[in-house]
């Protein structure tokens, strides 16, 4: 039975995941500054980074959206 690379490196997958997301809050502050971080803490306030299939057809794999309650989420595929 051949194992995937999700099944035999599980952390190493989070870890992608988890970075794909700061690259992005990084790239979105870099482009929109202290308005954008500011936005960001109003919109997203409980500062939580959060895993889950997209919901919005318009972000796709790995990206970054706001979920409805305020956490940022990470899509996966």
């Amino acid at each position: 039975m051949h194992l995937g690379y999700a099944t035999k490196s599980t952390g190493e997958l989070i870890a992608s995941y988890i970075k794909s997301a700061v690259t992005g809050i990084q790239t979105f502050l870099e482009k929109y500054g202290d308005d954008g971080r500011d936005e960001l803490n109003q919109v997203s306030a409980p500062h939580i980074i959060a895993m889950a299939p997209a919901t919005d057809s318009r972000i796709g794999y790995s990206g970054v959206e706001i979920s409805s309650n305020n956490t940022l989420k990470t899509n996966i595929g």
